[in-house]
């Protein structure tokens, strides 16, 4: 909770949170625009100094956009990663979406100074067009980083409070609550590969 208290406050109060309103050419240059933290960011330990990169990355790379709920996209990702409270989870957790979604590029991840560890697990956690669901989710199983936030993003993408149901694609949006719970299950070991795979391959 402490972590997670001081996190909080260095997105709110670091001197860095005032580029959340500039412009950047490129996510490199945001990566690598000087970091200048409030009082309490300066104590913090290096894992957290990452962390605190990753989130200015995310806020950079998702600004402007929208979840179907008409939310501001951070907030997903946000929501991830305030369930855990490992700073290296928080990261990959707070990243997870910013290739798929946003552009962000693996070297740009590097340039900010993120272990090869973190950015695998973003790697792995990206959806790559082209490749089943099924095929995506059993790969990255694996992964100690990619797995956990994986299920935490099942978890969030499932809460009723942020689906996007569509009534006028209701069969889409039946398959797509399927398919989150499909995943969580087998990704917590209560479906076998085999079982997953041919549930998914009814609801994809």
């Amino acid at each position: 909770m402490v972590l997670r208290f001081i996190t909080f406050l260095c997105v709110l109060y670091g001197r860095n949170s005032a580029a959340a309103g500039r412009n950047f050419n490129s996510h490199s240059e945001f990566v690598n625009e000087k970091n200048e933290f409030g009082p309490k960011c300066l104590q913090l330990s290096m894992s957290l100094t990452h962390l605190q990169r990753a989130i200015d990355i995310a806020v950079a790379a998702h600004r402007n956009m929208e979840d179907p709920p008409g939310e501001p996209y951070i907030l997903h990702p946000m929501r991830v990663m305030l369930r855990f409270a490992d700073p290296e989870l928080m990261t990959v957790a707070i990243l997870h979406d910013t290739i798929e979604r946003a552009g962000v590029t693996a070297d740009d991840l590097r340039d900010a100074g993120l272990s090869e560890e973190v950015i695998a697990a973003v790697e792995l956690l990206t959806h790559r067009e082209g490749v089943s669901y099924a095929d995506y989710v059993v790969t990255l199983k694996p992964n100690k980083l990619a797995r956990p936030v994986k299920m935490a993003d099942l978890q969030d993408n499932a809460d009723l409070r942020h689906v996007d149901i569509r009534a006028d694609k209701p069969r889409k949006s039946r398959h797509r609550t399927a398919r989150y719970a499909f995943s969580y299950k087998f990704l917590n070991d209560e479906l076998s590969e085999d079982e997953y795979r041919s549930l998914m391959s009814k609801a994809e």
